[in-house]
């Protein structure tokens, strides 16, 4: 790429995180060297500067999105950014309220894959008496490697 082409990237992305409320000078970004620069290029100036969302609609996004993660440092960086563009702390505890619903599947899964994998070798797992579904014995849930009815809510490499 051109340096004109990245310059411009660059100024844009500053422009960007600058509008978020970000610590977007020059200094702040070069002190995390390439990486600063790369963020600023692809994330705000190419991502973040798209035509089709609006500002308000992509930090509501990210929220959702690092909360749904688990992303808890980037959450807080988010969080301040949609109070910066004028997103309001009842809307926030609504999107908070909403991804919970969708921790209850994780919850069931690591329910499922838990009592597959605390089941004792040479038995049908629990989970497929529970939920109707046929692991090999003694396996685990999505591997089938043998637990060895060892305790773990993920399984084995």
């Amino acid at each position: 790429m051109s340096e004109n082409r990245e310059t411009t990237r660059y100024e844009r992305g500053l422009a960007k995180a600058l509008e978020l409320g970000g610590q977007a000078d020059p200094q702040t970004v070069a002190s995390v060297g390439d990486l600063g620069r790369y963020l600023v290029w692809f994330v705000f100036g190419d991502i973040y500067s798209r035509p089709g969302m609006s500002l308000r609609e992509r930090e509501l996004v990210a929220v959702a999105v690092l909360l749904a993660l688990g992303r808890e440092t980037q959450l807080r960086v988010h969080l301040k950014a949609a109070l910066h563009i004028g997103i309001t702390w009842q809307e926030l505890e609504e999107i908070v309220l909403q991804t919970v619903l969708y921790g209850f599947p994780l919850a069931n899964e690591r329910k499922h894959s838990g009592r597959t994998c605390l089941s004792p070798p040479g038995t049908t797992p629990a989970s497929s008496i529970l939920w109707g579904t046929s692991f090999p014995r003694g396996g685990c849930c999505t591997c089938g490697s043998g637990c060895s009815g060892r305790v773990s809510f993920s399984c084995p490499p």
